[in-house]
């Protein structure tokens, strides 16, 4: 209870240690229970340990609302395109697709663009933004990108990259903890083998269409001689991250994902686990669909869960694709890469363990009586309470009646985003119908018609507007008639020097072509910039919170100063970015 207590009091300024403060007590707990043999507890020690369980879900259930804003670290194949639907499903506001923002710089970067042209004499292929390593954005740094987000009217964002910062330092590597950061993880073998079975229908569709670059080869046949060989060398040149450890690159920031292939050891692991650690929620998908339910529901208030979506597989894909892969393209000596990625079979060992610590705290509040919207409830009071009395933030939405209050705990479906969406209110209902119906039938009646008696008397006003305007167009014609000679032979003239500028603009064309891009150009970054700064006013306060202490570090990359690689490199990035979100919903 003292480090309750403590974590209590800290819990404003620091959001990450609360989240490590119940992991480790109830680490504690479920290792003095083993080793007592699973005696069965006293009623005494049952109930302090359902008061434990209570506190801290009530310290995360106010995160959250706090907070109000969720970033899902998308590992590519680990559930992320079903946990995106099932946020949707939820009345989540998030963008487009699968919840990614291309302005944050946070799609995936799978496949190294110049191996891939080597082996297969194409460039063309989407997800080719490996070797990019800083976040192509206007936003860097937790503060700026929350602000961005929250400018977007955003309560939920998935992010397919990796972890902030890190750039000079790995070790620097952090979640924003301004924000709710959640993960799925799967067995790292089994992703794997996903993560190639889904990429392959795409890369043989382009290998087909530009015919493999050889004249005396063909696309289907470069494609089998290249992916389909057994040579699991081959996805080791052309999509580094993938075949090398790609969970444990996911939690090291943007110096760290590109560290060179065969990198990737303990010192990288110790840094993944720290980051691990400090999310909010882990959900291992291998734990079955009750645990994710349970997490889902219990931790996040959502009506919906990953057992009640249906999202896109490698199956579905290959399908879509007419892609078998048995048949099309039998792979054989995948097992050297498998046995390369045991820093990734590590942290999913450590993020079990935090899953199975989260579940235990989440059902040992539900079975003491903790439920989300009464929880929910429970901190709103206090933090209006604590406004009123000038300590604390004030709500965005009005307290309900207590009777209300306990009805909110049924109605997840009224709440965009669970939780993340209590602090708004409840979804808006239409009306009752009114005793006084036919007295208010006959008024809107009454009104539409003077309405309409108004629409008619400016028709004819226009009409009489109009009429004017045609007598006056005909003694412009009459006089026009008497210069039509006149007006020949000027055009004959102007004819012969719209040729000849027409030659001069032949000749400068190109230049001026190049001008008007780069003029369009600035405008849409000044547009952009403008549209954050923006963005940054008008953004909702989240009940008046102070800044986080140590934001310093959150905020790594926030400045402003560094170069500007040029227009078309940047237009390029765009197109390749782009190219994998368009992959990612086809």
């Amino acid at each position: 209870m003292p480090v309750l207590d403590a974590a209590r009091r800290v819990a404003e300024e620091h959001p990450t240690l609360p989240i490590l403060a119940r992991r480790i007590v109830f680490a504690q707990q479920l290792l003095h229970y083993l080793e007592q043999g699973k005696a069965p507890r006293s009623d005494q020690q049952e109930q302090e340990l359902f008061e434990l369980a209570k506190g801290f879900y009530a310290l995360h259930v106010a995160g959250v609302v706090e907070r109000g804003l969720l970033e899902y670290l998308h590992i590519s194949k680990s559930g992320g395109t079903s946990f995106s639907n099932a946020a949707k499903q939820s009345k989540c506001h998030q963008p487009g697709g699968i919840g990614q923002l291309e302005s944050l710089g946070d799609l995936p970067r799978w496949i190294n663009v110049t191996a891939f042209e080597e082996a297969t004499g194409s460039a063309h292929v989407m997800w080719a933004a490996y070797g990019q390593v800083e976040r192509d954005t206007d936003a860097p740094g937790c503060s700026r990108r929350v602000r961005f987000v929250r400018s977007q009217r955003y309560n939920y964002v998935s992010n397919e990259y990796t972890l902030h910062g890190g750039l000079e330092d790995m070790k620097q590597t952090h979640v924003c903890p301004q924000l709710v950061n959640v993960v799925t993880l799967r067995d790292p073998l089994k992703r794997l083998e996903s993560h190639l079975h889904y990429m392959l229908p795409f890369i043989r569709r382009t290998v087909r269409r530009t015919g493999g670059g050889g004249a005396d080869e063909s696309g289907e046949a470069r494609f089998q001689r290249v992916f389909c060989s057994g040579d699991s060398g081959v996805w080791e040149r052309v999509a580094p991250p993938v075949a090398d450890n790609y969970n444990v690159r996911s939690f090291l920031g943007e110096r760290g994902f590109h560290t060179p292939l065969g990198g990737i050891g303990e010192e990288h692991v110790a840094v993944a686990r720290d980051n691990l650690l400090q999310f909010d929620l882990v959900l291992d998908l291998d734990a079955g669909e009750d645990a994710s339910s349970l997490i889902m529901s219990q931790g996040l208030g959502w009506g919906k869960t990953l057992s009640e979506v249906h999202a896109r597989t490698g199956d579905h894909v290959s399908s879509k694709h007419g892609f078998d892969q048995a048949v099309d393209c039998p792979r054989e000596g995948l097992a050297a890469l498998l046995q390369r990625q045991q820093p990734d079979v590590q942290l999913y060992s450590t993020g079990r363990t935090i899953s199975l610590l989260d579940r235990l705290v989440l059902a040992l509040a539900a079975a003491a009586g903790s439920q989300p919207y009464v929880t929910a409830a429970a901190v709103a009071a206090a933090l209006d309470q604590a406004a009123a009395g000038g300590g604390g933030g004030g709500l965005r939405g009005p307290l309900m009646a207590d009777q209300q209050q306990q009805q909110r705990s049924i109605n997840a479906a009224d709440f965009s985003c669970g939780l993340l969406g209590y602090l708004e209110g409840p979804a808006p209902r239409p009306p009752l119908m009114s005793d006084d119906y036919e007295a208010e039938k006959k008024e809107a009646e009454e009104e539409a018609e003077e309405e309409e008696n108004e629409d008619a008397e400016e028709e004819a006003g226009e009409e009489k507007a109009e009429a004017g305007e045609e007598k006056a167009e005909a003694g412009e014609e009459e006089e026009q008639n008497g210069e039509e000679g006149e007006e020949e032979a000027a055009d004959e003239e102007s004819e012969e020097e719209a040729d000849e500028d027409a030659e001069v603009q032949a000749e400068d064309g190109e230049g001026g072509g190049e001008e008007e891009e780069k003029d369009e150009e600035e405008e849409q970054e000044q547009g952009e910039a403008a549209g954050v700064q923006e963005g940054e006013e008008d953004s909702p306060k989240r009940g008046g919170r102070t800044k986080w202490d140590g934001e310093a570090l959150a905020e790594e990359g926030d400045d402003e100063d560094g170069g500007d690689d040029g227009a078309e490199l940047r237009k390029a990035r765009q197109r390749r970015l782009i190219g994998g979100r368009k992959a990612m919903m086809f």
